[in-house]
């Protein structure tokens, strides 16, 4: 629990969890918070994840459920395929209100293979989230090598656990390690911006 509220100040659902079972969803995770005196908020934000084939009704449909849960828009690509009209793609979501943040760019593969692409989609006005664990190296070197990029170019605009399960406590058990390891290359100033970014992500 120490380490929970240390770290966390607040949590939003993956997007596996189906729309009819949103709301029973949040309110199952309301009462084991309320159970254990955490002091976390939940928040009503999704992510919506980018196929390459994304149909347009579709898309206007993920874009509907995610009105009034906040302007910001988290988007996961796929992890292989490249989607030649992310340009595209990113100016319609701009058009419709919201500003869309990029998850974990540092685990794609096309990003990995090529920077200059990472450094187009940062400079079309996105914002990235990376993950805590990929400074250690928990989801490749290449993955690694180019969070550390991130963080050198001052790409990164927040940071997440990317917790799926309970199991998946890597991230929490290394962070203070992460954490050392982050301010050797962004400095204590940029670290802590980005933790503002954060926390005023969760107040809004």
């Amino acid at each position: 629990k120490q380490k929970i509220e240390k770290y966390l100040d607040g949590i939003s659902p993956s997007d596996i969890i189906k729309r009819n079972s949103y709301e029973a969803f949040m309110w199952l995770v309301r009462g084991c918070f309320d159970n254990l005196s955490l002091s976390i908020k939940l928040l009503k934000r999704r992510s919506v994840l980018l196929v390459k084939k994304l149909e347009r009704g579709r898309k206007k449909m993920k874009m509907e459920w995610l009105k009034n849960n906040g302007k910001y828009l988290l988007v996961e690509l796929p992890f292989y395929n490249q989607i030649l009209e992310l340009d595209d793609i990113i100016h319609e979501i701009k058009i419709a209100g919201y500003i869309p943040i990029i998850a974990h760019p540092e685990r794609y593969s096309y990003f990995q293979d090529n920077y200059k692409l990472v450094d187009e989609i940062k400079n079309n006005g996105v914002l990235f989230q990376s993950n805590y664990a990929s400074i250690l190296g928990y989801y490749g070197k290449s993955a690694e090598k180019l969070v550390k990029y991130l963080f050198k170019n001052g790409y990164v605009d927040y940071l997440g656990t990317d917790i799926h399960h309970s199991n998946k406590d890597y991230t929490l058990v290394h962070m203070d390690k992460i954490i050392k390891k982050i301010k050797k290359i962004t400095g204590e100033e940029y670290f802590m911006e980005i933790c503002n970014n954060c926390s005023s992500l969760v107040e809004e």
